[in-house]
Formats: structure tokens, C-alpha cells, sequence
């Protein structure tokens, strides 16, 4: 808006500009004719415009407080031009002045009114407690302008900041719901929160400490009860999903039926229709299949999901009518080509099988005619039609077409007992998923050996016995409470047979069917399971040295049966066999690779990763594997001279060098020129080569294998054994103790003793024959007098009360069971059980020791510990190493030539074992060992 000199200025040079020429010069009055002409009608202009401008003027003038006579200097003896005159003058000069006074007062009282305000304002609020704001109020009081300036100049600098107080406030209220505690903190500049700069590390910071509330959130119910609620919730999930499942297939099955009554009788049709064919061989049998069959295309569409036998599905489904969307063949390793008519009903196919178990065996088929029909049908039509014979299952004709894809996680066995067939049979591929910790079945695996076994034709009777008896001594420990058992014979249905004798003779049947006891074959387990598994070796040498050497066999039948029966176990394996795989069994006999995986089962796992260690390449890893569970004893890096091979393989002074060509290791023409440079020299030397390309060995493994085997057995290099493994310390549990000796008590409770042998037992016991012919109605009313030293004892033999053949010196007692030992908490031998024992081998100890030179416990009242096997063993002069305070074995060091020394310690309740190897504990001496 412009000032009043502004406007008064502006109003002057409109007139200006208006008339053209100055009003305002000095008038000549002494030339009348002059002003006449000059001047009159210009002021006669001028008033007519004035005339209308005057009022609005006076009006303006009267309103700032101007009076207009005053400032006109109005007279009312004036005429009309000198009072024109004296307005123009006045508005020329009068005016524009006072209107600069009127401005300059104005301003003033603004700026009072102003700092007043300012005064009103810095007395109220916080601003009180400012020294900026109290500066600058005491300033204004004062009018001390220099200070006024100074703390406005202040006051300004800090108003600047005010954006940057309120982003802080905005950040601070952004802050402090999720972190209430670090937003006070700031908000008060405590410690590092006062600081200039802000600390370099608040992101991670910030991070941390969400980390940490979302594990105080999660810790904070105990994880015991988590767990517990996660365990419950995961069993009703899917407790819910099984019933929501069931319920609504039900729902889909009866929308369909219910609203087609056709639909409905052709299920119930079919029912009763199969129901009526029975076992196949009545007369109507044929009729009532075709019926079946057409009511099938009924039923198909009321039930799309079907589960039956391939013989079953064959026998009820029609290929040309029924077709299925998706066909599953389970176990298609088992299924021979007489089950390919299931794969013409299915548009898609999901064959499920293991080509490393046991494949159809085509026992009783006519091979003669099964060759005209594939030469009259599909030979020439269909690729590899020679494969299809009784021997070729369903799943090696799909794996010729299409790559196989292996389930790696195994959840079943606990991870020692799936050991073996991952070793075995699939080169460590298998990863074993089960937490060993949830059972309490330990050891996992166990090896038991009967001493007296003896294979007749393809049975071991005593071998069956033992295992019944074992059977139901784990059955009677709280720790097998509600388990399943099961027993599988690795020869024949023979044995089969006497064990279901045996199991029918001693086990009552509920109880059989409460503990789903089966007895089979390995492919009658197949698919299946049990909590407990039996294996019955059944061989055994029959004091005939070693026996034949059993390898993979055909088709690698054996191993398929070893690693389907080796796999059925959930919480146990026990391996019961007749045999002493150190003597009795050749190096690379599949049962010896069993017994001795039975009695150390980390032997796998210490040569596997021994191997490891050794190889320069998963190649080389490989092929050791591979030849490592054939039996074949190798030799990783051997030195020769300055050079180094791969691996050599051994057989007794046979070597063979056994090269693996990998792309890493042995590619380059340099490196090839230098590998074949170092062959002629060591050729020249004697040695021989086996080279084998990582090319040709990854293409087919299996081919590759053979002929590496093949190359091996014409050098003369057979399986060797590098050391047979040993039982290990420790692994005998209270559990498996508690099991074998009730095992053992049963295996006696039937036993019959004669009248005869009974009296030799009374006359040899008590020479002043106070009891010859005395014949006790039962053997634990028997009791055992002291001999006295005034008694002549002749070297005579003495029979064998158990088995009936003369015992000599040097003869072990093999009628007891292995690594008997009496029960710590009970040591003293109970009547009725452990008489016999003593009875006999204190006879055999009087036929071989002099008088007085053995004493005789009163076992029935005396205490028995580990310091009387001691005492014996120091007054027999024997070395000994005692390993038992730390879960090991009692050591006798020392040949057969101490078997006199070991039947008398049985006196004290010790069982010793020979060992020809011996043990750690022994460094590998031949020794006798003992719990």
C-alpha cells in the first residue's frame, strides 16, 4: 500500500499530466491580459475538474486528522483563484510534509504497539524460564536497542533450529512405542544420548536388541513345555487331518452313491461277487471273475482310489474298461513281468521299488516255454526284450527307460543298525534321519553266539532254541514292553519252520498275535517291520574248519537278502549265529561281513572314514569303498620309493596296483606322460597295474567294478581281511546282560537229567558214597559237599553231563552261552541253575588238578566279588588285565594252553572266552576275556 507522500505525489503528476503545463509558478498579476489568456481558462478547466476531485480530498484530509482550512490558508475575503491558489501551494508543499510527520508518528505507534505485544509475549508460557526470552523482554523494557539486537539476533539463531526439535519430537514419537525405554533415554540425553554425534553402530544396535525380544519372546515359556505342546498339537494335527480325510472321502463316496442306487449295488455286487470266487478253484470261479470284472466299471467310478495285490487287481479289473489316472506299483522290485498287464490301466505311472533287495526268483517257472512266448510276442518289437524273463522285476525293465530317482532320508532304524546296508549295499548314500536317543533298547545291535549249534541239513536246532529263548526273555523286561518281534532266516524256509515250532511250543498264541511275532525269510519281510529283529545265520562248521565261502551270489542274491533282513529292525538287531567268524568263515564271506559288523558296529564307520581321510578324490573314495566291502584288503598310498601310489590291493605276498585316472589328479598330457613313465619303471620292477578312467567309471559304475574284480582274481588277489574286528569294550548293557542270562535259564528250565547221571554226579561228589544211589526227584534239591584233601581222585575222563561225550583237559565247555556273567547285585549262584556248572567243572578240575590245589566255594553261602577271581587268577600265576572299572573286560593273556585256568574260574561265577586275536586292552595278544 503506498504512504500518503506516495499518494500525494502520485495525485500531483496526474494534474500534470492531465493540463500539460505547471499550475503551480508564480502568477503575474501585473499582465491582466496574460493571466486572461494564459491562465483563466486553464483554472476554469482545472475547477471544473476540481470541483468534482475537492470533496474526496477534504474527505481524506479530515480523515487523518487534517483541518482544511488550516492547511489552506482559507480566507473568506479570497477570491476563487487565489483560494484555488492556496489549496494547490498546500498540496505542493503542506501536504506531502505533513503526511511524512503523519507516517513517521504512525510508525511509531506500530512499533510500540509492537513491542508491547512483544513484551506480553515473552511474559507468558515457558518462555519465562528462557534466558534468551527474559534478555530480550528486560532489553525492551530498557529500550536498549545494541541489547535488543544482540538477544533477537540470539533468539533468531535459535528459532532456526525449531524444525529440527520438532523432526526430533516426531522421531521420538515414532520411537517410543516400540522402544519406550531407548526413546527416554534420548528425549533426556543420557550417556551417549547426549553426545554431539550419534553412536556408529545403532543400526546393529537396533538389530540386536529386536534379536533380543524375539528371544525373550521366545524363551519365555520353557522349552520342555513347548516342546510337550508342540509334540501334543503335532499329534492332533494330524489326528484331525487323518478323521477330516476319512470323513471326507466317506462324504464323496455316499454324494455319489446315495444319488445313483445302480452305483451302490455294483459296489455291494462286487463285494459279495469276490467274496463268493474264494480261493479261485471251484467250478464257478472263472464266471464269477468275469463278473467281477464288469461290475468293476461300475464301482471304478464310485471309488476313483484303489489298493489291492497285483494278482488281485489283475483277477477283478478289466485292462480294456478300467483305466486309472495314476497307477502305484509298491515294492516293484518283487514284481516279476507277469504283473505288466497293471501298467496298460494307467496313464501315468509311479513305480516304487529298491533294485538293492530281493528280486523275483523265479523258482518253479518254466523258463523253455517263458522263452517261446517272448520270442513269439516281443522279440524284435519292444527295446531290450531279452531282459524280459522270471528274473527281471517290473522295476529294473522301467529303470532301462527312465533314471530312477533315491529317497537318501531314512527314518526307521536307528542309525547303528542302518549301518550295515548303507555300507553294504548303497556306498554310504543313505542319510539315517531317527534319533537314536528315544530308544532304549541299547546296544542296538547285538551279536550272540551259540557255542553249541550245529546245522542239520538247513536247520540249527539249538540255534532256534536260543532264539526263542531270547525272545522271551526280552519279553519278560519292562524295557520291551509292548515291542514287535520278528525272526528271519538267512537259509531256507527250513529253519523258518523249526522256529515257528519252537515260538508255537513255547509262546502262547495271544501273545504272539499282541506282539505281531512273524518268522520268515528275508522277502516274506520285505516292505515290512518290526521293533525286534531275530537274524538265524543257521550255518554253522561243525568242528570241520572253515566253511565254504559264501560271496554276493547270482544276481547278487545274497546281498539283497543280507540287506532287506539287516534292515527290518527299529530299536534292535540281534545277529545269533552258530560260527566263529575268525576260523570258520573265509575273508569276503558275506555272513562273516555280518557277524563282524554285529560285533563292533563302528568298524564300518572307522574304515569308511579312514578311507576318507586317505583318497585325493571322491574317486578314488569310491572304488576303495566298493573293493573295502568285498573283503579285499587294500592299501591306500603306498610308497615306492620316491613315488606314491593310489592304492595297492593284498593277498597274503601278492600286491596289484589299482590306479584311479581322475580329471583332477591324472588329466594333462604332462601328468599322463609322467603316469605312464612311472608305470614302465615299476613294471620293470615287478609290479602290476589296474587302471581305471573317472570317464568309464562314472558312465557305469557297476561294469567298470567287475572288471576291476575280474582283473583282481585273475592276478590271484582274493579277499584278505586287513584285521578282524573286535567286540568292543563297553558294549554290554545291565539291559542285555538281564536278557542273555534269563535266555540261558530258560534254555535249561526243560532240561532232563537221568537217574543215571544224576547218581555219578552223587558218587563223584561225596567219595564216602553217603548218597550212592540216591536219586533225586529234582535236580536243585542237590547240594554240594566240600571235598576233603584225605580224597584220591583218578584221572579217569569224566562224561559230559550235557552234551554226553567225555570232556578232556584242554576242552572248553561250550554248552554255556557266551559272557555269562552272575549278577552284581545278586552274586551268588542259585540253586537249580548254576549247580551244574559248578558240579561239573569241579569234576573236570579234580580229574586235572591235585588235592588241595583247588578250593571249592560253598556257593550257596558264600559271597562272591571280583576279589576272589583275582586271588585265583594271582595263585594261578597267570597274567591278567583288568578293564572292568572302566566298562571293559576281564583279560586273561594267554593260549588254549590256559583252558584249565578258565573252566575253574567258572567255579566263581566267571565265564572266560577265547580269543585268538585278543584285544586292545591285551594289544592284540591271544587271551581269554571275561565280564
Amino acid at each position: 500500500m503506498k504512504s500518503m507522500r506516495e499518494q500525494c505525489a502520485s495525485y500531483w503528476n496526474d494534474l500534470i499530466a492531465k493540463h500539460g503545463v505547471p499550475l503551480f509558478q508564480e502568477l503575474d498579476r501585473d499582465d491582466p491580459e496574460r493571466v486572461a489568456a494564459n491562465y483563466i481558462p486553464l483554472i476554469q478547466r482545472y475547477l471544473e475538474w476540481f470541483s468534482n476531485e475537492y470533496e474526496v480530498l477534504t474527505m481524506r484530509m479530515e480523515g487523518v486528522g487534517l483541518s482544511c482550512d488550516t492547511i489552506f490558508r482559507r480566507n473568506p475575503l479570497d477570491s476563487e483563484i487565489v483560494s484555488t491558489e492556496k489549496i494547490l501551494l498546500a498540496l505542493e508543499h503542506d501536504i506531502p510534509e505533513l503526511c511524512g510527520v503523519f507516517e513517521v508518528v504512525k510508525s511509531i505507534s506500530d512499533i510500540q504497539t509492537d513491542l508491547q505485544n512483544n513484551r506480553n509475549i515473552l511474559r507468558v508460557g515457558k518462555r519465562v524460564y528462557s534466558d534468551e526470552c527474559r534478555a530480550i523482554l528486560s532489553a525492551a523494557e530498557a529500550y536498549d536497542i545494541v541489547a535488543y539486537r544482540n538477544g533477537y539476533a540470539v533468539l533468531e539463531n535459535t528459532y532456526a533450529k525449531t524444525s529440527l526439535k520438532q523432526k526430533r519430537e516426531e522421531y521420538l514419537s515414532k520411537l517410543t512405542p516400540v522402544a519406550p525405554q531407548w526413546a527416554e533415554a534420548i528425549r533426556n540425553r543420557d550417556g551417549v544420548h547426549g553426545d554431539a554425534t550419534l553412536p556408529g553402530n545403532i543400526e546393529d544396535a537396533w538389530r540386536w536388541k529386536q534379536y533380543y525380544g524375539i528371544i525373550e519372546k521366545i524363551i519365555e515359556e520353557p522349552f520342555s513345555d513347548l516342546q510337550k505342546r508342540s509334540l501334543s498339537l503335532s499329534k492332533e494335527y494330524r489326528e484331525v487331518t487323518a478323521k477330516f480325510a476319512e470323513k471326507s472321502a466317506w462324504y464323496h463316496l455316499l454324494r455319489k452313491t446315495e444319488h445313483d442306487i445302480s452305483m451302490k449295488q455294483a459296489l455291494q455286487g462286487w463285494k459279495l461277487t469276490v467274496k463268493k470266487i474264494g480261493k479261485g478253484t471251484g467250478k464257478n470261479a472263472p464266471m464269477y471273475r468275469a463278473k467281477a470284472r464288469e461290475l468293476m466299471v461300475k464301482c471304478q467310478e464310485a471309488v476313483p482310489a484303489w489298493i489291492m495285490p497285483i494278482g488281485k487287481a489283475l483277477e477283478s479289473l478289466n485292462p480294456r474298461t478300467n483305466k486309472f489316472d495314476i497307477i502305484i506299483i509298491d515294492e516293484a522290485s518283487q514284481s516279476d513281468i507277469s504283473s505288466l498287464a497293471i501298467l496298460y490301466m494307467g496313464k501315468k505311472l509311479v513305480i516304487v521299488g529298491d533294485d538293492k533287495q530281493v528280486s523275483p526268483m523265479a523258482v518253479g517257472v518254466q523258463v523253455d516255454k517263458m522263452n517261446v512266448l517272448k520270442e513269439m510276442y516281443i522279440a524284435d518289437k519292444i527295446p531290450n526284450a531279452h531282459l524280459y524273463d522270471a528274473k527281471t522285476s517290473i522295476y529294473d525293465i522301467a529303470a532301462t527307460t527312465f533314471q530312477p530317482l533315491m529317497l537318501h532320508e531314512h527314518f526307521r532304524c536307528v542309525p547303528e543298525i542302518i549301518e550295515f546296508s548303507n555300507w553294504l549295499s548303497y556306498d554310504f548314500k543313505i542319510k539315517p534321519l531317527r534319533d537314536c536317543s528315544n530308544s532304549i533298547l541299547l546296544p542296538a545291535v547285538v551279536n550272540y553266539r551259540v557255542a553249541n549249534g550245529e546245522r542239520i541239513g538247513k536247520t540249527n536246532p539249538n540255534e532256534a532254541k536260543a532264539i526263542v529263548a531270547l525272545l522271551k526273555a526280552c519279553m519278560e523286561q519292562p524295557e520291551y514292553a509292548g515291542k514287535s518281534f520278528g525272526v528271519i532266516s538267512l537259509l531256507g524256509d527250513e529253519q523258518v519252520k523249526k522256529l515257528q515250532e519252537e515260538i508255537f511250543r513255547q509262546i502262547d498264541a495271544k501273545e504272539c498275535s499282541e506282539r505281531r511275532i512273524l518268522c520268515g525269510n528275508a522277502s516274506h519281510f520285505q516292505g515290512d517291520e518290526r521293533d525286534v529283529i531275530f537274524l538265524s545265520v543257521v550255518d554253522c562248521a561243525n568242528g570241520q574248519g572253515p566253511v565254504a565261502k559264501q560271496t554276493f551270489g547270482v544276481d547278487d542274491a545274497y546281498r539283497k537278502r543280507y540287506n532287506v533282513a539287516a534292515s527290518r529292525a527299529k530299536d534292535q538287531l540281534w545277529v545269533v549265529d552258530s560260527l566263529d567268524s575268525a576260523n570258520d568263515l573265509k575273508p569276503g564271506d558275506i555272513r562273516k561281513m555280518l557277524i563282524d559288523f554285529s560285533l563292533n558296529p563302528e568298524s564300518i564307520h572307522m574304515l569308511n572314514a579312514k578311507i576318507e581321510e586317505k583318497a585325493e578324490s571322491p574317486f578314488e573314495a569310491a572304488v576303495a569303498k566298493y573293493l573295502a566291502v568285498r573283503g579285499y584288503h587294500l592299501v591306500q598310498q603306498w610308497e615306492v620309493g620316491a613315488y606314491r601310489l593310489d592304492m595297492v590291493a593284498v593277498c597274503g605276498r601278492k600286491k596289484i596296483v589299482i590306479e584311479c585316472d581322475g580329471e583332477r589328479y591324472h588329466s594333462g598330457e604332462d601328468k599322463i606322460r609322467e603316469d605312464m613313465e612311472r608305470q614302465t619303471i615299476l613294471e620293470r620292477l615287478g609290479w602290476r597295474f589296474i587302471r581305471i578312467r573317472g570317464s568309464e567309471y562314472y558312465r557305469n559304475p557297476k561294469k567298470t567294478m567287475e572288471r576291476v574284480v575280474k582283473a583282481l582274481t585273475d592276478a590271484g588277489i582274493e579277499p584278505e581281511d586287513a584285521g578282524t574286528p573286535q567286540e568292543t569294550d563297553g558294549r554290554d548293557t545291565e539291559l542285555l546282560q538281564r536278557v542273555k542270562q534269563r535266555a540261558y535259564s530258560i534254555l535249561h528250565e526243560d532240561g532232563e537229567v537221568s537217574e543215571v547221571e544224576m547218581s555219578t554226579i552223587a558218587a563223584a561228589l561225596d567219595p564216602k558214597n553217603d548218597v550212592i544211589g540216591t536219586i533225586l526227584e529234582d535236580p536243585r534239591d542237590l547240594t554240594i559237599p566240600e571235598f576233603s584233601s584225605e580224597v584220591e581222585v583218578k584221572p579217569d575222563p569224566i562224561p559230559n553231563l550235557v552234551s554226553g561225550m567225555e570232556l578232556q583237559a584242554d576242552e572248553k565247555s561250550d554248552f554255556l552261552p557266551e559272557k555269562e556273567k552272575v549278577h552284581e547285585e545278586q552274586p551268588e549262584v542259585k540253586p537249580g541253575t548254576d549247580y551244574m556248572e559248578v558240579e561239573q567243572m569241579s569234576l573236570l578240575d579234580a580229574q586235572n588238578t591235585e588235592v588241595g590245589q583247588l578250593e571249592l566255594f560253598d556257593v550257596e553261602n558264600s559271597k562272591l566279588d571280583s576279589s576272589d577271581i583275582l586271588e585265583f587268577l594271582n595263585a594261578s600265576g597267570v597274567r591278567y588285565v583288568d578293564k572292568r572299572a572302566n566298562g571293559g573286560s576281564l583279560w586273561i593273556i594267554g593260549g588254549k594252553e590256559l583252558s584249565d585256568v578258565a573252566a575253574k574260574a567258572k567255579v566263581l561265577g566267571y565265564a572266560f572266552h577265547f580269543k585268538k586275536e585278543g584285544g586292545r586292552a591285551i594289544k592284540n595278544q591271544p587271551g581269554w576275556w571275561a565280564k
